[in-house]
């Protein structure tokens, strides 16, 4: 307590106060006065004088005003005034009560050994003891509540302490003193306490505005900090410029007016001197670079997403002050290079500067330094090209003046090398502290610990140590701070002094030497001591490292991007073996990939520590441009993107000229490289990992790059993928190789930063800290590894940054890990990191389903990262065979089909869960151990998950099934339930007899049929366009001879299939292709029976050199080519359709050669008068594979087409004569030259040819052969009853099953085997079974087609019906037949006998049956048996309960999931209830749970009295339902009937939007608090007895207490103009864009909180149609279905025309609202519509422009992403738009289904999503 004497009086005006002497001079501020009053005297003296006139009132103060440390300093100053002790709480959100009350402390007796509790008062008692005053600093970010507790103290100079003390104040502990002279607890506040609040204005600037008794507490005074011209005329004249003074005055007054207030940033006034100073030392510097430095918002350098819009207009206002005053604009780079460093002392250099532009020198100094500028190491890597160079000038600049500096640039821009760099010159060896989300305020100066005794301690930060030690303390990560916890920090930066946690004052070396008799409690702050705070300023997002508070704290200095010349130069300096093209190609990627073209591919902007990563993994391997790609794809993790950002990456990397990464053989590279490694003996040999390892190539190639990093010498690395697909064997097996020892830490949820290092425990009373997996691998040289990095928040992850980049962490316990090199060998505290310790990381791929951080976001770009994908089908067959040796490759080929197909949908988002291979793994391996399960009851094990989710099953199913893997509904989806065998009955034919046939032929005059030699010409179709080909397994249900089928048909909306042929491929194995017309087009499908299933497409129509009519158009195979005919355009063309090279062979007419045809066609025109006819064309193959016959339909000739192949081709017409009409030509025998022609008129022609001369003859009989239809299908085997002859013929007829005949056929000698008198079908292809030594044909049987293959051999036949008319069949090896629908569905038969065994035996397998099983029978029931062996007694069973009534249940507000059970309205699976999934319910009802199915049987156990009841209560509930909604029972079907086929399209939108709400409500930790968990940072407080000890799991608040709550704005423009529904009837489009409109509609339902939608339509009438607006969704189907009917009474009644452009941007005016709402954090317009823009003169480069474009009004920083989703063309308009509009912002939907994937692609790009 103070004395009372008097020692003087202090007056300003007519105050006057009296001066005592203070006990503790220590505590009385020195030296402020004098600066206060020189910055500007009058305004000061104004300011005490008020304070003088409260502190006599006995009042307590509030200063009031903009962002400036000007107040403290006053506060600071009336304390010195009036020789007062002062102490200052510094309050942030991290301000508890036991910082302003009292602290328990443990004290343990160095005599006795006793442990005992103190308390130690905290600077708000200290104060009220001692008389002091007490600052409280930054009462705007004290959270709230926390401060009432001192009304008391306030107001009545009380409070209660936890000692048990009571301070009352002074007037009343003299009352009673003297009532009760015995009170030892109570003790008086002194009179002369005083406290002083400094706080911002809330509502200009963030904050907690004051709790009403609070500020009923203090009197307010409003200080604004002096003015530029105050303190301009405070320094020395010469000192200051002209243009400087204007610049500031005119930034202050923009900064500061009312107006502007809190949005201009304010202008920090207080360190002008040191501006002036600097401009004075460097007098070339421009003012401009000064400035940016003392206010950065008027640089324009900085990213334009990093500044608020305020800060923009600070810039503008800057530029159009330095307009005015005719100043230059700044150079990129300072004048000024540092040239030498002279040290004076060891704590003093002059360092001399030489300009580039005059050649002057500035000597500077003496100035701080540290002691070993000589001694400590640079960096031989780091290259000062002349961006970090100028940034390094502007560093030691500000330290030449005393400012500590602010070092900002994008994330991997350099900021860590050049901090290292600015040390190393100035001979500083950095105190590096790592700083992270969770550290408070407190942990920012000091830290609880104990001592060795187990009394509590306070240990020093980093950043204390080195204000004390005078070294830099690099702050890494700034930006992770909480900007109240970085604010604390102010009095440190600006006046050098600090009040610590333990109550010690820390102050600046001229103001502690002045002291004169300094007490323990204070501090010398080194004037060495300087701060360099590195930030990044993040893409995409507003940095608050651009604070007002923050400007005045340090110098800001930006870290720009070199540019394309500097960035390669740094390149080719650093890495000298790169390719001049490497390094080019580079450049152009770095320039093209912008920050809106990287969030549109996915990725993060390359930023210099990625190039530098890239450049030298080129390097490595050898430097040449063939690895750049390869290289990128490792930085940019290219494989974890979607497919549709996968596109647009690909698109810029084309753009930049970087090739595709081409697939290497690397076998037998990973063992060479490991006889070529040493490896050690290991001192643990438990410790090194010996996993069960199969080897596949995939998993080799990557141990192969992984050991090639190891032995390159990398320290991290980082394996990122999906769960499941081997990452940890794949770096256990690495380790094993390596012979290396393995430390293990697997992060969660709950992971901290400290949990990361050390782990805290208590023993003895005292904390004694436990080294953890990281800290033990760092000392003995491990490898660490740590799994699941995607788990733990990011700011624990983030410290690992310090460990890999910067070689250095900070441990809890004081110890430091460090790089050997700068370790001290004296200081046990330093870990020198073991050069043999690597650090692995394994995460999880970012984003849903896995839901964790983006690690590799975060800090991938310090790791050597390695993507680990799925295994392709190959590599997965051969691991799950190493798994299960015994099952069947067939089938583990097909599981592995399976399994990655679904791993496709799930990159595609069409299902949620990425299937891996660890299922796959688990399911053959229960296949082994278990063979009579099955594979589908194996498979149950793994989709069981999902059986509760309908569309979803539905989705797994049809994949499965589609591998062949028969996967069926209900209870048979686990397997075990019997099997269905529908195969065709084996039907005996009827015998065969001999029928002689004498068709007399009249026999015509011989002619010749000259030889012509045709002139082929080739060029080259566009390639082939390959896709993987889905198909529809035949053999789910039952197995029946269908086994699969697929769409064959072309892709136009009038194409049409026409032929199917089978070609041959040595590679490939049998190829189908299908023929389409209108437009001409192959389809060509590899892998139909087994195999990789491709589908190629080459376009022949679109492509020929000029218009060719395509009508009557046929195709044969010709080994692996194919020959097309087109009769209507007198050629044919030999094509290859794996290359598209095409010979082109034009077919003169043949009236040039004397025949005339009457078929329009290859032949010319005829000369016979009358109508032509256009008939179909038909190829007859030869069998030499280079002879065919072409005719048509109709016409009257015969072409005979040979040595095509290999040549040009030669051609033979053979005239019929002009009556003839041909109906079908079949060749008889290719070597007697005899070819039977089927005449329209019923008679039958015979052609006998001559090859040798060329000579025919035609021959023509009317008698009716007794084989109807006709036709010879090859040679065959001859009736039992005669002898085997070679010309025996096999033939089809429609009035036969089967007939043969041997010689010539014109012989007239059958032997036959009839059909049934009642069967009239006709043949349409008849077709050699070689399988079976018979033949097969489709005949048609009037309703529809049907199969026949009858077996020779065993006169047996089997039919099956084909279920539609088919237009063509093919037979696809010795087992199959292809038939092709008009449709263009394909379907693939097997008949084979031994096939079908086999097939049949795998089927029963695969369901668990085995060969156990018969046809149509299922396997025994399980039986549950308990043996005892004691009495041999039976086990018991129980029954299944009964049904009730139906009911409607009861209705649970909390809309909790019931599953089963008969008590809960909308529950699922259970009975009695409405729901969904279960039984005996009255209605269904979808409360938005995923719902759980009952089977068929449970459902039929319900009674008819019941179904009855339940269908009356159904009824009336529905009558109620819309009388409630105002619908009508019609318009309710008509809605039902528009939503229900898109209702598993809703569930896929919704399961995606829900998955983002989902990790949008993640909680985070909330601290200091009095229940939960104990927080490991706080232990010791929590042993001292402290109460807010604790941490619980919470949403974290926003600054100024608002909770983080910002959802996507999205607004949809539909097209309701007239082409909608014009064109309907054409394409459905105006069907689809309503269905679009209810996906929509329903989808969003419930989503309010997040995604904040509106849709609009336009038309031919308006741009802008008001469907739904933002913030009012429809709630009811009514509402809906109004939507929808007015959507389309526009597009019928509105006019021609088209606002597509008007529409979007309005749209994107309207998204954004008044600037941008500051509720939203993202804009997006998605516009939906047909391609009809060419119509109406609408070009693509329009909507581009209106696509790109900002909206009207909206600030620089606000950006609208804008998407067009076109759902019908004409043509190919759409996909044309696509292209122009450029991947990622266009999409085509013909197909509603596809367009939930679309919404999610979109939405997926935003941020935070």
């Amino acid at each position: 307590m103070t004395s009372r004497n008097p020692l003087s009086r202090v007056t300003i005006g007519s105050v006057s106060r009296n001066i005592y002497e203070c006990v503790n001079p220590g505590k009385v501020p020195k030296g402020y006065l004098s600066e206060v009053m020189a910055l500007d005297e009058e305004q000061a003296m104004q300011h005490l004088r008020w304070m003088l006139t409260k502190d006599n009132l006995s009042q307590d103060m509030y200063l009031l005003g903009p962002p400036s440390p000007y107040r403290r300093m006053l506060a600071l100053s009336y304390a010195e005034l009036t020789n007062r002790p002062l102490e200052l709480v510094t309050l942030s959100a991290d301000t508890t009560e036991g910082d302003l009350k009292q602290r328990r402390e443990i004290q343990v007796s160095p005599s006795t050994g006793r442990t005992g509790v103190i308390f130690s008062d905290q600077p708000p008692v200290r104060a009220a003891l001692e008389g002091g005053i007490l600052v409280l600093d930054g009462i705007e970010r004290a959270e709230r509540n926390v401060l009432p507790l001192l009304n008391n103290l306030l107001e009545n100079r009380e409070i209660n302490l936890e000692s048990g003390a009571l301070i009352v104040s002074h007037e009343r502990y003299k009352e009673l003193k003297r009532e009760y002279a015995d009170r030892s607890n109570i003790v008086p506040a002194h009179e002369d306490f005083r406290v002083v609040g400094l706080g911002l204005p809330v509502g200009p600037w963030k904050g907690e505005k004051l709790d009403p008794p609070l500020r009923s507490r203090f009197q307010c005074l409003r200080v604004d900090p002096p003015s530029p011209t105050s303190i301009y005329s405070s320094l020395p004249p010469s000192t200051t410029s002209k243009s400087l003074t204007s610049l500031t005055s005119a930034l202050l007054t923009s900064s500061s007016s009312s107006s502007h207030a809190g949005l201009h940033p304010t202008f920090p006034v207080l360190t002008l001197p040191r501006t002036v100073s600097l401009q004075s030392t460097f007098p070339e510097e421009s003012t401009r670079s000064l400035l940016s430095t003392t206010y950065p918002h008027t640089t324009q350098t900085l990213p334009p997403h990093a500044t608020t819009e305020g800060m923009k207009q600070s810039a503008n206002s800057f530029y159009l002050a330095c307009t005015r005053l005719n100043l230059p604009p700044s150079p990129p780079t300072s004048p000024y290079k540092l040239s030498s460093v002279s040290p004076l002392t060891e704590t003093t250099a002059d360092l001399t500067f030489t300009s580039s532009s005059s050649g002057n020198s500035v000597t500077t100094g003496p100035v701080p330094s540290g002691p070993g500028i000589e001694a400590i190491p640079r960096d031989p890597d780091f290259i000062l090209s002349p961006t970090p160079s100028s940034a390094l000038t502007q560093m030691l600049q500000s330290h030449v003046v005393g400012s500590d500096i602010l070092l900002l640039s994008s994330k991997g821009g350099g900021k860590s090398s050049l901090s290292r760099e600015f040390c190393s010159t100035l001979g500083y060896s950095p105190k590096l502290f790592t700083l992270y989300k969770d550290l408070s305020s407190r942990d920012l100066l000091q830290r609880r610990s104990t001592d060795t005794s187990g009394s509590t301690s306070w240990e020093p930060s980093p950043l204390i140590e080195a204000a004390l030690e005078g070294q830099v303390c690099v702050l890494d990560g700034v930006e992770k701070l909480s900007a109240g916890a970085l604010k604390t920090l102010q009095q440190l930066c600006v006046e050098r002094e600090c009040f610590l946690p333990d109550g010690t004052r820390l102050v600046r070396h001229d103001r502690y030497d002045s002291i004169e008799d300094a007490s323990d409690g204070v501090g010398r702050i080194h004037p060495g001591f300087r701060v360099v705070a590195l930030g990044t300023v993040q893409e995409g997002k507003k940095t608050g490292l651009l604070d007002d508070d923050l400007a005045a704290m340090f110098r800001t200095v930006h870290l720009p991007d070199p540019g394309p010349g500097e960035l390669a130069d740094i390149l080719q300096q650093r890495f000298p073996g790169l390719e001049a093209g490497v390094i080019d190609r580079i450049s152009v990627l770095h320039n093209d990939l912008t920050t809106s073209r990287a969030d549109d591919a996915g990725v993060s902007r390359l930023s210099i520590r990625n190039m530098v990563r890239v450049a030298a993994e080129v390097e490595s391997r050898g430097g040449g441009e063939e690895h750049l790609a390869e290289a990128l794809n490792g930085v940019l993790m290219k494989g974890l993107l979607p497919p549709f950002q996968q596109e647009v990456l690909d698109e810029i990397l084309s753009n930049a000229a970087i090739r595709t990464a081409e697939t290497k053989n690397i076998e037998g590279e990973m063992d060479t490289l490991i006889a070529s490694l040493k490896m050690p003996s290991p001192a643990n040999p438990e410790l090194v990992p010996s996993p069960a390892f199969f080897h596949i190539p995939m998993h080799d190639k990557i141990i192969t790059n992984l050991l090639r990093s190891f032995q390159s010498g990398s320290k991290a690395t980082l394996l990122i993928g999906n769960q499941g697909v081997g990452k940890n064997k794949l770096c256990d097996r690495v380790l094993q190789i390596l012979n290396m020892e393995r430390e293990y830490i697997q992060l969660h949820r709950d992971s901290t930063v400290s949990s990361l290092t050390l782990t805290p425990t208590i023993t003895d009373g005292k904390v004694v800290w436990e080294d953890s997996p990281l800290v033990r691998a760092v000392i003995h040289g491990r490898a660490l590894m740590v799994d699941e990095g995607d788990k733990a928040q990011e700011e624990v992850v983030g410290v690992l940054k310090s460990l890999v980049e910067d070689r250095e962490m900070r441990l809890s316990d004081g110890r430091r890990i460090v790089d050997p090199l700068k370790a001290s060998p004296s200081d046990p505290n330093d870990i020198p990191i073991h050069p043999s310790f690597r650090l692995i990381v394994l995460a999880n791929r970012p984003g849903f389903p896995f839901l964790g951080n983006d690690f590799f976001r975060v800090v991938g770009d310090c790791f050597n990262s390695h993507v680990i994908p799925n295994p392709d089908l190959e590599s997965e067959v051969q691991l799950l065979k190493n798994y299960a040796s015994n099952a069947d490759e067939n089938v583990i080929r097909k599981l592995a089909g399976a399994f990655g197909e679904l791993r496709d949908l799930a990159d595609k988002g069409d299902i949620t869960y990425p299937y891996s291979t660890r299922e796959a793994v688990a399911t053959v391996r229960h296949i082994e151990a278990f063979p009579s399960d099955g594979m589908v009851k194996a498979l149950s094990n793994v989709l069981d998950f999902d059986t509760f989710d309908e569309q979803g099953w539905k989705v797994l199913r049809g994949v499965f099934n589609k591998h062949g893997i028969p996967v069926a509904e209900g209870r048979e989806a686990r397997g075990g339930g019997g099997i269905v065998v529908d195969l065709a009955k084996r039907e005996k034919v009827k015998d065969v007899k001999e029928v002689n046939w004498e068709p007399k032929f009249a026999k015509g005059s011989q002619a010749r049929a000259e030889l012509v030699h045709l002139e082929g010409k080739r060029w080259s179709l566009p390639s082939p366009t390959r896709v993987p080909y889905t198909v529809e397994e035949g053999r789910v249900d039952k197995f029946t001879h269908l086994v699969r089928s697929w769409n064959g048909a072309g892709g136009g909306y009038y194409s049409k299939a026409e032929k199917i042929v089978v070609g041959t491929d040595r590679t490939k194995g049998p190829t189908v292709h299908v023929l389409n017309v209108g437009p001409v087009c192959l389809n060509s499908f590899s892998g139909a029976i087994e195999g990789e299933r491709t589908k190629s497409t080459l376009d022949i129509e679109d492509n020929l050199p000029y218009f060719l009519p395509s009508s009557g158009v046929a195709i044969e195979a010709i080994g692996s080519k194919l020959l097309v005919y087109l009769p209507s355009g007198d050629c044919a063309m030999v094509v290859n359709p794996d290359t598209g090279a095409c010979k082109y062979i034009p077919i003169p007419g043949a009236h040039e050669v004397g025949v005339v045809n009457r078929a329009k066609g290859f032949f010319g025109g005829g000369k016979k008068k009358g109508k032509r006819e256009s008939g179909q064309g038909s190829i007859i193959g030869g069998e030499d594979g280079n002879e065919v016959l072409l005719y048509q339909k109709g016409g009257n000739s015969i072409c005979l087409l040979e040595d095509f192949v290999g040549g040009d081709g030669t051609a033979r017409w053979i005239d019929l004569g002009d009556d003839a009409v041909i109906e079908g030509v079949t060749v008889a025998s290719w070597a007697d030259g005899e070819w039977l022609v089927q005449d329209k008129n019923g008679s039958t022609m015979k052609v006998d040819f001559d090859a040798a001369s060329g000579n025919y003859t035609v021959s023509t009989s009317t008698k009716k052969c007794p084989v109807e239809g006709m036709r010879v299908v090859s040679a065959s085997v001859p009736p039992e009853h005669l002898q085997e002859d070679p010309t025996c013929r096999g033939l089809v007829g429609d009035n036969v099953s089967y007939a043969t005949t041997v010689g010539k056929v014109s012989d007239g000698t059958f032997y036959v085997s009839d059909r049934e008198d009642a069967d009239d079908s006709k043949v349409k292809v008849g077709l050699r079974w070689e399988g079976e030594g018979g033949w097969a044909t489709v005949r048609d049987n009037g309703k529809e087609d049907a199969l026949e293959v009858v077996n020779v051999s065993e006169s047996e036949r089997r039919e099956v019906g084909l279920d539609g008319k088919v237009v063509d069949a093919e037979r696809v090896g010795p087992d199959h037949v292809v038939t092709l629908k008009a449709d263009g569905k394909v379907e693939l038969w097997e008949f084979g006998e031994e096939s079908l065994d086999r097939e049949l035996k795998s089927f029963r397998e695969m369901l668990g049956l085995g060969d156990v099983a018969k046809d149509g029978e299922g396997v025994k029931a399980l039986t549950l048996e308990y043996e005892n062996l004691r009495d041999g007694s039976e086990g018991q069973s129980w029954n299944p309960p009964k049904l009730e009534a139906p009911k409607e249940g009861q209705w649970d507000d909390k809309n909790e999931a019931h599953v089963g059970g008969s008590n809960w309205a909308g529950g699922t699976g259970g009975s009695n209830t409405a729901g969904l999934g279960g039984r005996g319910g009255p209605w269904r009802l979808d409360r938005g749970h995923k719902v759980h199915q009952v089977s068929d049987e449970m459902k039929e156990q319900v009674s008819e009295e019941n179904k009855e009841l339940a269908r009356e209560m159904a009824q009336k509930a529905l009558e109620d339902k819309l009388k409630s909604i105002n619908m009508g029972e019609e318009e309710y079907h008509t809605y039902e009937g528009l939503v229900m086929p898109i209702k598993g399209d809703i569930g896929n939108l919704r399961n995606g939007l829900m998955a983002v709400e989902g990790r949008r409500k993640e909680r985070g930790w909330l601290k200091n608090q009095k229940v939960g968990e104990l927080d490991d940072s706080k232990l010791v407080d929590g042993v001292a007895g402290e109460r807010f000890v604790f941490k619980r799991r919470g949403v974290p608040e926003g600054e100024g207490g608002n909770p983080i709550k910002q959802p996507k704005k999205i607004r949809f423009v539909m097209d309701c103009s007239g082409s909608m529904y014009r064109f309907n009837g054409q394409d459905g489009r105006l069907d689809r864009s309503l269905e679009a409109a209810a996906l929509i509609m329903e989808s969003f339902q419930g989503m309010e909180e997040r995604f904040d939608y509106s849709i609009v339509g336009h038309s031919g009438d308006r741009p802008v149609i008001p469907l739904v607006d933002f913030g009012d969704p429809p709630k009811s189907e009514a509402e809906r279905m109004k939507i929808l009917r007015t959507m389309v009474a526009h597009t019928q009644f509105t006019r021609s025309g088209d606002h597509t452009l008007e529409a979007i941007r309005q749209a994107k005016v309207d998204v954004i609202g008044d600037g941008g709402d500051a509720d939203a954090d993202e804009y997006v317009v998605i516009a939906v519509s047909d391609a009809n823009l060419r119509r109406y003169g609408i070009s693509t480069g329009q909507l581009k422009r209106i696509v790109e474009e900002k909206p009207e009004g909206a600030p620089d920083d606000l950006e609208v992403k804008t998407y067009a989703v076109f759902l019908a063309s004409l043509g190919d308009e759409a996909e044309m738009i696509k292209r122009d509009l450029g991947a990622g912002r266009g999409y085509v939907c013909k197909d509603t289904s596809v367009l939930p994937k679309v919404i999610r692609e979109i939405l997926s790009g935003l941020r935070g999503l």
